[in-house]
């Protein structure tokens, strides 16, 4: 039975995901989410879930796989780092060193498709085959939250490439503001990598992929830490065609575009922040 102000599509929700859920609490109504359907792609038809409601099943682990072209890292070192990060009393220093680590397991995920090239090499006993990446890839963080992640995938990919992008929220609009490019000075990349940790609004994510687009990367992913419902289906409706990668997708924005229940703001918890 529906209780009150409730949706016969919401509790057949609701009662899908047990309580005490250890990966994601879905607090926000479920009618409110399923309103955004048709701004998700996916390559099998919906069933009476919707496609959000799709999403946060797959955060529990109770429907597989998440909506196509929306990558969930689920690993048990990933849980415990944005816990942590999530902490109000966390350290700069935790902070860092976590997000840093995020980078790193989220961009291991996303290049798990980087077209490679046969190689021959000669060890110290004989000589044997082996592969190398076949394509330039180039990272670009957001300033200034984007900056913190960017280390930790160097270590691994150290030939890659990084572009920064300036841009910024207006506070009163919400609105994405780009003040620092230097794009056009380069060659496009053969795979760029939008990195920023939150993706909030999608604003500053939509237009970093369009600027790449009209730079003209072909091939273009997203690496975000947090995210919220209305930030992923922002960024899918402008550029279906972009992969996001993500730690965790989150209940809602607030009035002033901060995502709930998120981490405060990224950039501040990493370099000026009290």
């Amino acid at each position: 039975m529906c209780k009150p102000g409730q949706t016969r599509r919401d509790r057949d929700v609701s009662d899908a995901i047990p309580s005490g859920s250890a990966r994601m609490k879905v607090t926000r109504p479920l009618s409110l989410i399923l309103g955004h359907d048709r701004a998700w792609p996916s390559k099998r038809p919906l069933t009476s879930i919707g496609v959000l409601a799709r999403l946060a099943l797959a955060m529990t682990g109770i429907f597989s796989p998440a909506p196509s072209g929306i990558h969930i890292l689920s690993h048990p070192l990933a849980a415990s780092f944005l816990t942590e990060i999530r902490d109000q009393t966390a350290s700069r220093h935790l902070v860092r060193h976590h997000l840093r680590a995020l980078g790193l397991l989220l961009f291991y995920e996303a290049t798990r498709d980087l077209s490679q090239h046969p190689v021959r090499v000669t060890t110290p006993l004989t000589e044997a085959d082996g592969a190398r990446i076949a394509v330039s890839v180039g990272l670009v963080p957001i300033l200034r939250a984007g900056l913190g992640m960017v280390d930790g995938i160097l270590e691994v990919l150290p030939e890659a490439k990084v572009f920064h992008l300036g841009v910024f929220r207006d506070e009163k609009t919400l609105e994405p503001v780009e003040y620092y490019s230097k794009l056009a000075q380069h060659k496009p990349v053969d795979v760029a990598f939008v990195i920023d940790p939150m993706l909030a609004t999608g604003g500053s994510a939509t237009a970093a992929v369009s600027r790449l687009k009209s730079w003209g990367v072909k091939r273009i992913k997203f690496l975000g830490v947090f995210a919220a419902p209305e930030g992923v289906t922002k960024l899918t409706s402008a550029h279906p065609d972009v992969e996001i990668h993500l730690c965790a997708v989150d209940t809602r924005l607030n009035d002033k575009g901060y995502i709930v229940p998120g981490m405060g703001d990224a950039g501040d918890r990493q370099f000026s922040g009290e």
